[in-house]
């Protein structure tokens, strides 16, 4: 179940669920806080849920995008 929290201003949005780890997730608006809070529940009813939290934190500067250094 999603729980919707004002934090300033800002939407806090938690989904707990049983057998899946924990979800929050903060928007400007609550329209974007329920349809993100209905995508990831229609997910985890289809069971076709990924945790994406790993994947979210990590940014393109956290990439090692330099070509392999040629020794001669």
């Amino acid at each position: 179940m999603a729980a919707f929290e004002k934090r300033g201003q800002y939407w806090r949005v938690k989904i707990r669920r049983k057998g899946y780890p924990e979800q929050t997730r903060s928007f400007d608006l609550k329209s974007q806080a329920e349809a993100w809070a209905r995508s990831i529940e229609n997910e985890m009813d289809k069971g076709t849920f990924v945790d994406r939290t790993e994947t979210e934190k990590n940014t393109l500067g956290d990439l090692d995008l330099l070509p392999p250094s040629r020794t001669s």
